[in-house]
């Protein structure tokens, strides 16, 4: 009987043991195949029963189109100038690589729709001033840039270039037109050397002309 006692109490002690013990926590490995950041489908190990994991397809060439067909406004490039794509997070509707004149870098141009007066002509021209490393100036002096020009399908825009220093050969200069249209403000912003710039500003202002709504 004693011998008897002995034993429950001993599987008891076991008992009361494993209830105090921590649940087994689980672990998967996923394996990423060299020189890259997402898992191959064929080599990540799951849960049994786990569903296979898929890698999102690549948008392709008619997922960019119909993007471009759903935009409110068209445009004409000029034909030397790089079509760039538009990534889902950018805030452009349109987005170019202009080729560089020998002995210098390509500029960027991009295309940007914002709603409203977004900030305004002179907030918007002084903050591309401290973009290129110009101080802010006064209202009468951001006037005396500004061109006025028409584009073909008659919306009024108006044309400013600003340059890092004052007869703009050296650093990076800015030319951009700005849009007003229903409901918000077109930005067309051509950045890069001056002298690409410059040999640019013939097709920036056809492609400024160009702009019309859909």
């Amino acid at each position: 009987m004693k011998r008897l006692s002995l034993l429950s109490l001993a599987l008891m002690t076991l008992l009361l043991a494993a209830c105090r013990e921590e649940p087994e926590v689980e672990t998967y490995r996923l394996v990423y195949p060299s020189g890259t950041g997402e898992p191959a489908p064929d080599v990540v190990d799951l849960p049994p029963g786990h569903p296979p994991i898929k890698t999102p397809e690549p948008a392709d060439d008619a997922g960019a189109d119909a993007e471009q067909r759903m935009l409110p406004f068209e445009w004409t490039p000029p034909p030397s100038w790089k079509v760039e794509p538009i990534g889902n997070m950018s805030m452009r509707i349109g987005s170019f690589t202009v080729p560089a004149v020998s002995g210098t870098q390509e500029a960027d141009c991009s295309i940007v729709l914002l709603g409203g007066a977004a900030g305004g002509m002179i907030a918007n021209v002084n903050r591309w001033h401290r973009q290129i490393g110009l101080p802010i100036v006064e209202e009468a002096e951001i006037r005396k840039n500004l061109e006025p020009i028409t584009t073909n399908s008659g919306l009024a825009a108006t044309v400013v270039t600003l340059a890092a220093d004052l007869d703009g050969r050296d650093g990076n200069v800015i030319r951009a037109a700005i849009i007003p249209v229903t409901d918000g403000t077109l930005f067309v912003k051509l950045t890069g050397p001056a002298a690409t710039v410059d040999a640019a500003g013939a097709d920036f202002l056809a492609l400024v002309r160009s702009i019309r709504k859909k």
